[in-house]
């Protein structure tokens, strides 16, 4: 997604820091909020958050980008509707 490699190596640190193993009947969560950044849920709790717009564009783009390496499944997670404002798209 276009991240310089300094950047994704610190967020890589602070991921490894937050999320925990997950096993099978868990569930891990991260919801973006505007000027908090994301916010990672494990199981309903809250373990972290990496205060953020630019990671979390990044984390979410993952999915959501337009340039997304699996476009099937962002029209899939999408639906019919508009694109997150974190990505700017237009409907």
């Amino acid at each position: 997604m276009g991240v310089p490699d300094a950047q994704a190596a610190t967020w890589a640190r602070e991921l490894t820091n937050i999320l925990p193993n997950i096993e099978s009947g868990q569930s891990l969560t991260a919801i973006y909020t505007p000027k908090q950044g994301t916010i990672f849920y494990h199981d309903g709790k809250r373990i972290g958050q990496i205060a953020s717009t630019e990671f979390s564009k990044a984390f979410f783009g993952i999915w959501l980008d337009p340039k997304t390496s699996a476009p099937k499944l962002r029209n899939e997670l999408l639906g019919q509707g508009c694109p997150p404002p974190l990505f700017n798209e237009a409907c």
